[in-house]
């Protein structure tokens, strides 16, 4: 009986809405063989997001990318694409929202539940 409760506690979140979170990234969170260079932050988001504010947040723990260009939604509002450059053999720490920024809203104003993304770029050749 106590595990139908917490099932349900679990679930009741999921099927009343709940906050949006973040379902995937590229980077992915641990990923170790990221390219150099130029490439683009991809966030997917479990619904779809107010399309005029963002927090793409970084931090001490690692690396900070150097954003270029104009962040953009996809035409549902699930996708954020922002162009960055990284650099040979470092991790990088990006975050979805956090303690202090919580731009990434549904359509409806909730915040997006903050999330850390941690990745590393392929080391330069001859290391």
């Amino acid at each position: 009986m106590i595990i139908c409760t917490l099932a349900v506690f679990a679930v009741l979140p999921a099927l009343l809405g709940g906050e949006p979170r973040l379902v995937s990234s590229w980077p992915s969170h641990g990923a170790q063989d990221v390219p150099a260079g130029e490439q683009t932050l991809v966030f997917e988001f479990s619904e779809p997001m107010a399309r005029d504010r963002m927090s793409v947040t970084t931090g001490n723990a690692g690396a900070a990318p150097e954003f270029i260009g104009a962040p953009a939604f996809s035409a549902d509002g699930r996708t954020f694409r922002i162009r960055m450059r990284l650099q040979p053999g470092l991790t990088y720490v990006i975050g979805a929202n956090g303690p202090n920024h919580y731009n990434f809203q549904s359509e409806g104003g909730e915040p997006a539940a903050p999330v850390v993304i941690r990745f590393s770029t392929v080391a330069p050749s001859g290391r």
